[in-house]
């Protein structure tokens, strides 16, 4: 639909209505990704899914300044380009106070990214973050784990090796999360533990991590068990 940049259907001002807007794998970049966020005649916006195209930090800048969508509550920007800069223009946007669910995973974003991340004040109301496939290091999974503000978090997906375990399992104010995945890292058994044994997150279904071989030949002696620990490749 926008090949070489070709944004006409963001133009278009008369589906005063709309309310979900797919355009999954479509080739939008920066200058359709701005087209979009001009557009104000989609007042009634609740679900938007910009994942696998070619959006970078300019994209993502153009649509973190929209505040025409304050219905939005579900934004899928995955699988693109934007990065730190673009992580910290989302983050910025003071419109979308009813967002749920959030996915930026596989968007390099690294630690400066989840931190400005881990700061927004906005989303109060946010159910799902998604972060997989990035590069978030210890420093920037911290400053996730001691976010105060995600009270109704019931899903989040993370990278993070041991160093960043406590900040995640001493979270207090996620009590209502239910999943938990933690992919692409080789946790020990111990770290795994602490995720499994804590305390405050009373609605905790399942958590999904990555363990080394041995560890998870271990674990499968072991009496764990509401939990899947898959095993590191």
């Amino acid at each position: 639909i926008f090949y070489k940049g070709d944004a006409k259907i963001a133009k278009n001002s008369a589906w005063k209505n709309l309310q979900e807007l797919l355009l999954n794998s479509t080739g939008v970049a920066d200058q359709a990704a701005m087209a979009i966020s001009e557009n104000t005649s989609w007042k009634s916006v609740r679900k938007l899914s910009l994942c696998w195209n070619k959006i970078g930090a300019i994209g993502a800048k153009a649509l973190g300044i929209n505040s025409t969508w304050e219905s939005l509550e579900e934004f899928d920007l995955s699988h693109n380009l934007i990065g730190d800069k673009g992580a910290y223009s989302i983050s910025c946007n003071n419109s979308w106070r009813c967002l749920k669910v959030l996915s930026l995973g596989y968007n390099t974003i690294g630690d400066s990214g989840a931190e400005v991340i881990a700061r927004n004040t906005l989303w109060n109301c946010l159910e799902e973050l998604s972060l997989a496939g990035n590069d978030i290091g210890d420093k920037g999974a911290t400053a996730i784990g001691e976010n105060r503000i995600w009270e109704n978090l019931k899903v989040l997906s993370l990278e993070i090796s041991d160093s960043g375990v406590s900040a995640i399992a001493n979270n207090r104010t996620w009590r209502k999360l239910e999943e938990l995945y933690l992919y692409n890292n080789n946790l020990s058994l111990e770290c795994s533990t602490e995720l499994e044994e804590c305390k405050f997150w009373e609605m905790k279904r399942e958590i999904i991590c990555r363990l080394s071989k041995n560890e998870f030949s271990s674990l499968l002696n072991s009496n764990a068990a509401r939990h899947i620990f898959m095993p590191y490749k």
